[in-house]
Parts: C-alpha cells; structure tokens; sequence
C-alpha cells in the first residue's frame, strides 16, 4: 500500500490505529476488563447479551464477527503465500505454502489456546519490530543511499508520493476519514481484540496498552513507509498486487545474503501468522462460549475447551 499510495497510506493506517483505535482503548479497555471480571465476559457477544437482555443480540453478533473473520484470515493465509513463494525462488508452490502455515497455526492454538497465542505473539512481535525496522534501513541503505536520500530521490522524481492525496488522487480527505473511523473503531471490536482486553492479570497493563500501541505502530508503519519509497527508486512502476507485496523481500535477495533476506521475511511472516493465530482462536473460543456455552450451560469446562478446539 505504501508503493502504490505513497504518504497517504502512512497518515491512513498509522491514523486508524494512533488517532481511533488508542482513543477507543484510553476510553474503553479499562472498563472492558473491568466488566470481564465482574461478569466473567470473554467475547463482545457476551458483553452485549448481558447488556441488553436478550440472548438473540449475542447470537446474531456473534456470527457477524466469525462470519466477517473469515475473509480477513484468507486474506493473510494469501500474503503468507506470496511471501514464502518469492523467498523461495517460487520453490514453495501457493498451495504448499498455504497448507504448511495454517496446519503450523492450527497446530499450536489447538494445544495452547490463549496461552500459545499471547507466547507466539511476544515472540513473533518482537521480530516484527526488529526485522522490519532493521531490514527497512538496510534496504534503504543499499538500495538508495539511505532514507535521507531515498526521500529527496522520490520527491525529484515522483513528488506525488509524499502529498496528499497522492498519486490519481488515491487518498482524498473524504475517502482518507470516512475510511480511518470506521476501521480505527471496528479493529478493537474484532473478537480476537477483544480477547487481548481480557488477557491481562492487572487493569493497569491496560493502562498503558495505548502508550505501547502509539511507540510501536508508528515505528513499524514508518519502516512500511521507507520500503515503499525505496522500492519506488529501485524498481519503479510495479502494478500488481504480488509484485508490490513482496517488494522488500525482493529488494533483499538482490542486495544482501540469503540469510539477511530469510530473517526479515521470517519477519514479515510473524507479523501474519500473530494476527491468524490470533483469529482462529477467537472464532474457536467464540463458539464454544457464544453459542454451546448457551445452549448447554451445565456443560463441563473441559468439554468447552475441547469444542473450541474443534472449532478451531
């Protein structure tokens, strides 16, 4: 998106996250996780179920959450694809690529649920911020002469890049708010989001989730930024979707070792296996507490988790 857009996919995304979704947590997160432990809520649809008084809330919101899961856990299995099929040389077919990820997650999140999620998510995070951040100022280092320089060559050659609303008008401020509110305001309302309110032992971690959201999501959106540009140096004109995609991982196997190449899309590949893993587990936990948990509340817990397991 940085490459074909330019700034205005910095100002989109990094302001959905900064401007909407931090204020919805500073507002919100807090009494969230209050509520969970007053009422034992786990899922939006149990929040609402209670609030309201009426099963049938919870029911039809679930569903629309699971159901509006679905494409966006596809969407990442896709770019997972891309991703593992450039790395390789085109060595790990789409298909391959797919199934080995997705059965590597649903393996993990079977065993470990919630647990194996917030461990994989440390760790996967921690090579997102590095391996992102790092392998963006190398690009740029090699590639153009460094991020200083790759910005004045993009704003000789194609200064559209670095205004708003860039290149064929994509990001006007019309099109730019009315797209950041409502995606800044449903992120924190996607289940597996939800979930992660619930997660801490202290309300005061929840405190200081927005701080951490605003250090880290700047940073790695900016290092997103840098990639883009230094890829509209080094290899102007891409058009499709895969090409623009995977510009970075193939900027890396031009100028560096394998080995350079390989940690940063192992990078890139934490970055969509922690929203997957994530995902999944949240529909399997979705179901298991807002639809058999309801249906069969003398239920036995391990049963639950056996069901969610399956759901998963």
């Amino acid at each position: 998106t940085m490459y074909r857009t330019g700034l205005g996919g910095y100002v989109a995304i990094t302001g959905m996250y900064i401007g909407i979704s931090v204020l919805y947590w500073m507002l919100f997160a807090a009494r969230t996780w209050k509520l969970g432990r007053a009422f034992g809520h786990m899922t939006p649809a149990e929040t609402f179920a209670h609030f309201y008084g009426k099963k049938w809330v919870g029911y039809v919101l679930a569903a629309l959450l699971i159901a509006t899961l679905i494409p966006y856990i596809q969407a990442q299995i896709m770019g997972i694809s891309y991703l593992l099929k450039v790395a390789t040389g085109d060595r790990v077919s789409f298909q391959f690529g797919t199934t080995l990820v997705y059965t590597l997650m649903i393996f993990y999140v079977f065993m470990g649920g919630l647990r194996a999620v917030a461990w994989t998510d440390t760790m996967q995070g921690l090579l997102l911020l590095g391996g992102v951040v790092v392998g963006a100022v190398l690009v740029s280092s090699a590639a153009a002469g460094g991020p200083v320089e790759t910005f004045t060559k993009v704003l000789k050659s194609q200064p559209e890049l670095l205004t708003l609303p860039g290149p064929g008008t994509a990001w006007p401020w019309a099109y730019l708010l009315s797209w950041v509110i409502p995606v800044g305001l449903g992120w924190p309302m996607q289940p597996q989001m939800w979930l992660k309110m619930h997660i801490p032992r202290s309300v005061t971690y929840i405190r200081l989730w927005p701080v951490w959201v605003t250090i880290s999501f700047p940073l790695v959106m900016g290092a997103a930024f840098l990639t883009g540009m230094t890829g509209q140096v080094v290899m102007p004109g891409l058009v499709e979707r895969e090409a623009t995609d995977t510009v970075m991982i193939t900027m890396l196997l031009e100028y560096f070792p394998p080995v350079v190449g390989g940690l940063v899309a192992a990078a890139g590949l934490a970055a969509m296996m922690s929203t997957v893993s994530s995902q999944i587990h949240s529909v399997g936990a979705s179901f298991a507490r807002d639809f058999l948990a309801q249906w069969f509340p003398d239920q036995a817990a391990h049963k639950q988790v056996w069901l969610a397991r399956v759901a998963v």
